[in-house]
C-alpha cells in the first residue's frame, strides 16, 4: 500500500525521483544458545525449510509457496512498523542458521497481544522455542511494558501447550478464529 501511494504521489505530482525512506530499529536479544534478531529477506531461504513442512505448518496456515512465504515475512517485518513491537528471526548460535520465529504480534481482529514461536522441525525437541520464547517474552515485559500476553493454540497441539506451560502461561479461555475454536493461554507477569 505504501509503495501503491508513493506511485500515485509521483505521478500525481510529478516526482519521479522522489526517494522515501523508513527507517525503524528492530532491538537484538540474545540467550543461552540463540540470537533473535530482525527477520531479513535473506532468511527466506530458511524459513522455507519451516514453511514447506506440512507437519510444521499445521497449526499456522499451512504449506506456503516461496511467494506467499515472501509476503509473509514482509509482513511480519512491517508488524514493527506500524505496532512498534514484532516478531525475530531466531538464529541458533551453534549453527548460525535461522530456525524459526518469536516474539509479540497483534494483527488485525487479535483479542490483544499474542507471544507466538515456530521452529523448524529439524530443531525440535531441544527446548529452542521455550528458550527463544522466553527471552521475547522478557524482552518485551522488560522493555516494551508488555506485561501477561496471551498465546492463542489449537487445542491438539500439543507441542505448543507444552511450551505454553514450561514457559508458566495457564490455560484461559476457548476463543474462535477462523471457524475453529482454539485455546488462550495467559503467560504470568
Amino acid at each position: 500500500m505504501l509503495r501503491e501511494l508513493l506511485i500515485d504521489f509521483r505521478t500525481r505530482f510529478k516526482f519521479r525521483n522522489l526517494q522515501v525512506h523508513i527507517s525503524f530499529e528492530v532491538p537484538t536479544v540474545e540467550s543461552y544458545r540463540l540470537i533473535l534478531r530482525a527477520l531479513k529477506e535473506e532468511d527466506l531461504n530458511a524459513l522455507m525449510d519451516l514453511w514447506g513442512d506440512e507437519e510444521t505448518t499445521r497449526f499456522i496456515g499451512g504449506i506456503q509457496t516461496r511467494a506467499s512465504a515472501w509476503q509473509l515475512l514482509a509482513g511480519l517485518t512491517g508488524h514493527w512498523l506500524w505496532r512498534g513491537y514484532g516478531l525475530w528471526g531466531i538464529i541458533d548460535k551453534n549453527s548460525k542458521k535461522t530456525i524459526g520465529w518469536t516474539g509479540i504480534w497483534n494483527p488485525e481482529g487479535w483479542p490483544e497481544k499474542e507471544l507466538i514461536w515456530s521452529i523448524n522441525k529439524a530443531f525440535w525437541g531441544k527446548g529452542l522455542a521455550t528458550e527463544a520464547a522466553l527471552a521475547a517474552r522478557n524482552y518485551a515485559k522488560q522493555k516494551m511494558g508488555i506485561s501477561q500476553p496471551i498465546s492463542v493454540i489449537a487445542p491438539t497441539n500439543y507441542s505448543s501447550i507444552a511450551v505454553a506451560k514450561k514457559l508458566g502461561a495457564k490455560y484461559e479461555r476457548n476463543w474462535e478464529l477462523r471457524g475453529n475454536v482454539v485455546e488462550i493461554w495467559r503467560h504470568p507477569t
